[in-house]
């Protein structure tokens, strides 16, 4: 049966991590698509980062999360769902036909991650602030819950008590 897995919440909270557990564990992970995105467009088209152009960005971004849920399976870093949330974070319209990729995509189970302030760090393609990221997180638990999913918060602990966890609930 195929199965599909979501590990989400605000910047810095470890999921990154954990997924390449996951990975080196043998199980399939399809990495988060803003990062190497925002790679890209560094070199490419810096005009259509997300600081300065937060549409054309977030267009971009559900194109290549739909892309990816309808051709992988296995656990991924954040899906289609999580621009639900940034839409609403950004004051930006959640059309229909965006609303119905969402809904198409439809995922096993979510697992979320709060705020985890003693690991967050900023980089060259996360330049949020934790402040940012710990908002954020709201705003991704409420629109996975107005999907009808029922988000499993991982809570902070060691790399391998999370996996363990995660493992255990699949």
């Amino acid at each position: 049966m195929i199965k599909r897995y979501v590990l989400t919440g605000g910047a810095g909270s470890g999921k990154t991590t954990i997924l390449n557990e996951l990975k080196k564990l043998g199980y399939p992970v399809v990495d988060e698509v803003a990062r190497s995105l925002i790679i890209k467009l560094k070199e490419e088209n810096p005009s259509l980062l997300p600081w300065n152009d937060r549409d054309g960005f977030q267009i971009l971004i559900e194109k290549m999360q739909y892309d990816n849920y309808n051709n992988n399976v296995g656990f991924f870093d954040r899906s289609i769902i999580d621009e639900v949330a940034y839409r609403n974070f950004n004051g930006v319209e959640l059309p229909i036909d965006f609303m119905e990729q969402c809904n198409h995509c439809k995922h096993d189970k979510i697992f979320i991650f709060p705020p985890f302030e003693e690991i967050y760090k900023t980089d060259s393609e996360r330049v949020e602030t934790f402040e940012e990221a710990a908002a954020i997180y709201q705003y991704i638990y409420d629109g996975y819950k107005m999907l009808g999913y029922e988000p499993i918060i991982v809570e902070k602990d060691t790399i391998e008590n999370r996996v363990k966890f995660i493992i255990n609930n699949i």
